[in-house]
């Protein structure tokens, strides 16, 4: 698979500590000359991020609310046919946000197709509901 969850270490963790199984060949997802030490294609990589947090939040409702470089990780992984992949390895799933219930998310597609489509009256009228007077800001944060 190209996104790796590890397992949590029950019998390690606690209210306070969360001790997940160990993972080898990591490499720091802002580490660009570790990327390339492992045979990983920065932009590749910037990809696979891009599109998994995506789906996280406007598919699945869900928002990891502490993705800093020491929980988002990259590996090269062997593929069937031999080539060099990155996996995506993300960890510290001890807070995050749900998009579901609030009407956030759907707010989040339909903001994302507006500033596709360059609907700029619905890009402002989202924007101002979901950033408020930051809502300028909106499309850099997001993009």
């Amino acid at each position: 698979p190209s996104v790796n969850v590890p397992p949590v270490v029950r019998r390690l963790s606690s209210a306070r500590v969360l001790t997940m199984e160990l993972c080898e060949g990591l490499v720091k997802a802002n580490d660009a000359q570790g990327l390339r030490r492992a045979g990983l294609d920065a932009s590749e990589c910037a990809q696979l991020v891009c599109d998994t947090f995506a789906e996280m939040a406007l598919v699945h409702g869900r928002v990891h609310a502490d993705p800093h470089a020491g929980n988002i990780y990259l590996r090269p992984r062997r593929t069937d046919d031999g080539s060099t992949r990155p996996q995506l390895v993300i960890l510290d799933h001890g807070l995050y946000h749900d998009l579901n219930g609030s009407g956030m998310r759907e707010d989040l597609c339909r903001y994302w197709v507006a500033c596709c489509s360059r609907d700029a009256p619905v890009v402002a009228d989202l924007g101002a509901k979901l950033a408020g007077p930051l809502s300028r800001l909106l499309p850099l944060i997001l993009s």
